[in-house]
């Protein structure tokens, strides 16, 4: 079923694409998994921010709404993120907070049901502590743009064993500056993301509300066989 979903997915993009522009897609986008391997998502910048934008201005994005729930529903993981830019003139200095290590971070997207489940695994370096930020939100298809849905969050769930030796609030904040657009917005405001690429086994988004506009995610989907 999710080969069959995929292969809907891909044959409906939007501008179809020539034999050499698939063969050039599929090498960008093989370059792309060797920079971002599985695990602790990255900072999208170098060569891997280049190829984002090579694949975005292919614009294989679905055609209508209906193809983008398709193409988007399912388990994803993150592999890199970029914040805008005055976000990461704003962001304090590494050294004033605790090291926190990001393990993982997964997104379980249902646009029929419109919900969204994310969920950070993390490590505070200083304790050897493993705990999760869980993020629950609505994630609708947006009325106007056949390529975009809008995220809402609902609530967050702290998991912890035992409390770290530094305060919650300083480890949070380590933990936001290495995370995407989706787990930053505050509760009940309404983001719209963009998909400005998609195929069987990659998405790439961006934010285009507010101070959060024009962030970067790149997604890979969880049960995909690419490394």
């Amino acid at each position: 079923m999710l080969l069959l979903a995929a292969s809907l997915c891909t044959s409906l993009l939007t501008p179809p694409a020539t034999s050499a522009a698939s063969v050039d897609r599929l090498a960008l986008r093989s370059e792309l998994l060797e920079l971002l391997p599985s695990g602790s998502p990255r900072a999208l910048a170098g060569r891997a921010a280049e190829i984002v934008e090579a694949l975005e201005l292919l614009e294989a994005v679905p055609a209508t709404p209906s193809f983008l729930s398709l193409g988007l529903s399912g388990a994803w993981e993150l592999r890199a993120a970029r914040a805008p830019a005055e976000h990461e003139e704003a962001a304090p200095s590494a050294a004033v907070l605790p090291a926190v290590e990001l393990l993982d971070v997964r997104q379980e997207l249902d646009l029929v049901a419109e919900k969204s489940l994310g969920v950070v695994r993390f490590r505070v370096v200083a304790d050897d502590l493993e705990g999760a930020l869980e993020l629950d939100a609505i994630a609708a298809l947006n009325a106007e743009r056949c390529d975009t849905f809008n995220f809402v969050t609902t609530g967050r769930r702290l998991k912890l064993p035992r409390a770290p030796t530094c305060a919650v609030p300083a480890m949070m904040e380590a933990l936001h500056t290495r995370l995407s657009h989706d787990f930053l917005a505050d509760e009940g405001v309404r983001l719209g993301l963009q998909t400005t690429y998609v195929d069987e086994a990659l998405r790439i988004t961006r934010c285009t509300t507010r101070s959060l506009a024009n962030s970067c995610a790149v997604h890979v989907r969880a049960s995909s066989a690419t490394p």
